[in-house]
């Protein structure tokens, strides 16, 4: 493929919010996301938190490693691994979300 991951990833991304409204009947209320921002550059995955809220649906969940939704979140969560399990840490207020995840 003469495409690169990040402009795979996008296509794909596309292609499935494209799916998700024609069958939904262009009613969609609710996207999830698990790591949308794996390979692509920082320019694309601004471009993809733009468009994120240009859609402007009333629930999206974002699952990532990335900081970079953090700007654009009403909520951000924090879970951790402990002994093997995943657990939901307290929310932090925004500005404080790296300093917990640095001390994590």
């Amino acid at each position: 493929s003469s495409l690169s991951g990040g402009e795979r990833v996008c296509v794909a991304l596309s292609v499935r919010a494209g799916l998700a409204k024609a069958i939904g009947g262009g009613a969609v209320q609710s996207l999830i996301m698990d790591e949308p921002t794996i390979h692509l550059d920082q320019h694309r995955r601004g471009e993809l938190i733009a468009a994120i809220r240009e859609i402007g649906l009333p629930q999206v969940v974002v699952v990532t490693h990335s900081a970079d939704f953090e700007g654009a979140a009403d909520y951000v969560y924090l879970v951790e691994k402990r002994g093997g399990i995943s657990v939901l840490v307290e929310r932090p207020p925004l500005g404080k979300v790296n300093e917990a995840r640095s001390s994590a």
